[in-house]
């Protein structure tokens, strides 16, 4: 995000921003039917609870998270896609955090939040 432009709240709801990542992704051949809704929106929830300006306590080595997936600058930067470059823009940010998340762990269900998010409930049944 440039140092000059403001921040602009983004339109619409979680879900429409997730639909519009997802249409993103497709359009630039990731196999979005791989890509389980329920874990992305667990992935928003525990990073941000779907904040799309939340920042996260910073670390001198590597920052602090942004936006709704709470993604580092330099993974980001590392993740998303051309045309789609402002961290605080919630679809721009869920690109690259499901980017990150794919090439990383394989798949969302993998991400440590989800598995997190699966073993509590699981846990919750017993």
């Amino acid at each position: 995000m440039s140092a000059s432009a403001p921040y602009q709240p983004p339109q619409g709801t979680v879900d429409d921003w997730v639909d519009s990542a997802l249409d993103v992704l497709r359009h630039h051949g990731v196999p979005v039917d791989q890509i389980n809704r329920a874990d992305l929106t667990t992935m928003l929830n525990s990073a941000s609870a779907s904040g799309p300006a939340a920042t996260g306590p910073g670390v001198p080595t590597t920052g602090s998270p942004e936006g709704p997936m709470q993604t580092l600058p330099q993974t980001f930067d590392r993740y998303h896609l051309p045309g789609y470059d402002n961290i605080l823009d919630p679809v721009d940010n869920i690109v690259a955090g499901v980017r990150y998340a794919l090439d990383t762990y394989g798949s969302l269900a993998d991400a440590p939040q989800v598995v997190a998010a699966h073993q509590q409930a699981v846990a919750g049944d017993v």
